[in-house]
């Protein structure tokens, strides 16, 4: 009788003691397969690439070189081919691979061949072995969306006769084939620079059209705009909603800016929702990406140094997870593989 009151006894410490801490520990776990693509520095001058498994929480270095240009790249299907941008001989961030296992290594893109004096903001489609580019066209000035045939070794500029229309961010999903476009008028935000210089008020946003195209580059569907300040985006792997890292001026002279990661639903035109900010827990968030499973994403930011780490944060439960901390340097970029 007495043994059969301890169980009792037990059974209800573990139901009502035992339990909720392993649901309250397995819900700050990282539910998201696949790896990442990290981009680091340990001195702004030397460029590191690292892929991360999230699974084993283990990091390996793919790639080091000296820097020349704004860092991104991405990675094949296979993992054994780098993307990436570096400045070529003629001093313009162009497109370059490199063979992982051979280490060689060859450009891609040219402004003799193809009329491109910049590149940067690369994606990859994994099913058409297709990499989407946000590139600059000579005498332009807006950005423009190009596509590199990795088969065929084509290029091609989406919109080349577009001079005012600027494609500023884009992503693409690999899971819906689709690609999230936030678009702006150069002359629109010119104009808006000119007034906030004559009024002293440098808080101006301009408006940002928010498209939705095919793997072609075809658009499918315009949503609603976003008037902000724009520093990155990703979109949800269903393609139903988009997070969005927008930064403003909070004092100049005391070099104060507010940076902040709204949510938004693609569904609906409510405003979007805000999740996380500087101005909360964080000195400073520089890039984010949704997680392969779209449970989260990840982030990258600083809090009381400037030291910039990567972090989860899980949109169902409401919580944030450090994730990696790269000894001695700075994470500038995480990249989803396969999203």
């Amino acid at each position: 009788m007495k043994n059969k009151k301890l169980l009792y006894i037990f059974i209800f410490i573990f139901i009502f003691i035992f339990i909720p801490i392993l649901y309250m520990f397995s819900g700050c776990e990282i539910k998201s397969n696949g790896d990442l693509l990290i981009i680091s520095s340990p001195d702004n001058k030397v460029i590191n690439y690292y892929e991360y498994n999230i699974t084993k929480k283990t990091q390996k270095k793919i790639y080091s070189i000296n820097k020349t240009c704004y860092p991104t790249a991405t990675l094949s299907d296979d993992n054994k081919i780098l993307y990436f941008t570096k400045s070529d001989e003629q001093g313009y961030p162009q497109l370059f691979e490199r063979n992982l296992s051979t280490n060689e290594e060859k450009q891609l893109t040219s402004k003799e061949g193809n009329n491109i004096i910049n590149v940067d903001f690369l994606k990859i489609n994994y099913n058409n072995d297709l990499i989407y580019l946000r590139t600059v066209q000579e005498n332009h000035r807006n950005f423009n969306l190009s596509i590199y045939d990795i088969k065929s070794n084509k290029f091609k500029v989406l919109d080349e006769d577009e001079n005012d229309l600027s494609n500023q961010f884009f992503d693409f999903t690999n899971s819906s084939n689709s690609m999230l476009v936030f678009q702006n008028s150069v002359q629109e935000e010119f104009n808006l620079m000119d007034a906030a210089n004559k009024s002293k008020n440098l808080n101006f946003s301009p408006n940002n059209n928010i498209v939705l195209k095919d793997e072609n580059g075809k658009d499918e569907k315009v949503y609603d705009s976003i008037k902000n300040n724009i520093i990155d985006v990703s979109v949800s792997p269903n393609k139903q909603s988009t997070i969005i890292l927008t930064g403003e001026i909070v004092n100049l002279s005391e070099h104060k800016f507010k940076k902040q990661i709204l949510l938004k639903d693609l569904n609906n035109n409510n405003e979007p929702e805000s999740i996380l900010s500087t101005m909360e827990s964080y000195q400073n968030i520089t890039k984010l990406c949704f997680s392969k499973d779209g449970e989260g994403f990840y982030f990258v930011a600083s809090e009381n140094s400037n030291q910039y780490n990567l972090y989860y944060y899980d949109l169902k439960n409401k919580t944030t997870l450090p994730v990696l901390k790269v000894d001695n340097e700075n994470i500038l970029d995480c990249i989803a593989i396969h999203k």
